[in-house]
């Protein structure tokens, strides 16, 4: 989903993505937004953190498992970018 306000200066665009082929159109529309306000896109991804045994929340511990597990994510998303041709800033969250 894109959402547009109108506002004062070059600001920021967001975008959300959940890394589908479809969300590629949304990435594109958010780029080309960004580009009409002269404005910096942020482009973000969210990720479930792997399960692994015996952990409780799953967000502690092994943080070389969770580290390589947003690495590979941002991977992706730059992938996601490079197919929707938008550069922007990138964040992957859990």
């Amino acid at each position: 989903m894109l959402v547009a306000r109108p506002g004062s200066g070059a600001g920021v665009v967001v975008v959300a993505t959940e890394l589908s082929d479809h969300a590629i159109e949304a990435v594109a529309r958010a780029g080309r937004e960004a580009r009409l306000r002269g404005a910096r896109l942020i482009a973000v991804t969210a990720l479930e953190p792997p399960m692994l045994p015996g952990l409780d929340p799953p967000t502690t511990g092994h943080e070389s498992v969770l580290a390589e597990t947003r690495r590979a994510r941002a991977t992706e998303l730059e992938k996601h970018l490079a197919a929707a041709e938008v550069s922007a800033d990138t964040k992957v969250v859990f």
